[in-house]
């Protein structure tokens, strides 16, 4: 059998008051998924802690330093079939304080608060946010 690149990747699912999630859209400019909506997040590197890593890429994604405890809301396994990696998903969930304004980096072109019932609906998610929210709801 052949080895596969072991990486673990953070994502965050952020909820305002209303219990509506943080989506941001993949620019078009991106070769993995343009158009798709996704939530922050992405690859820890091997010298980050797992919270280290998530507010990194936070931080780059949403140009905003979190402080925020971050509970566990699911583990996915993935095995992209275009190369010969396992990718460990980790998935988040934090609430977001109001008057924080979001900047978006060069990954992402917009940006929206959805619910749950309204991303379930959506095309273009991310399936592995549909299968966390399908877990948690």
């Amino acid at each position: 059998m052949e080895e596969k690149e072991l990486q673990v990747g953070a994502k965050c699912f952020f909820k305002n008051k209303e219990g509506k999630i943080l989506l941001m859209r993949i620019s078009d400019t991106c070769q993995k998924l343009p158009g798709w909506w996704d939530i922050p997040g992405g690859r820890i590197e091997k010298h980050e802690s797992t919270e280290e890593g998530l507010k990194r890429e936070l931080k780059e994604e949403t140009g905003i330093d979190f402080e925020k405890d971050f509970k566990i809301v699911d583990v996915q396994d993935i095995f992209p079939k275009v190369d010969n990696r396992h990718v460990i998903r980790l998935s988040f969930m934090a609430e977001m304080d109001e008057g924080l304004e979001i900047m978006l980096s060069s990954e992402h072109n917009e940006l929206g608060w959805f619910s749950v019932d309204e991303i379930l609906k959506m095309e273009k998610v991310d399936p592995f946010i549909i299968d966390t929210l399908n877990k948690i709801k």
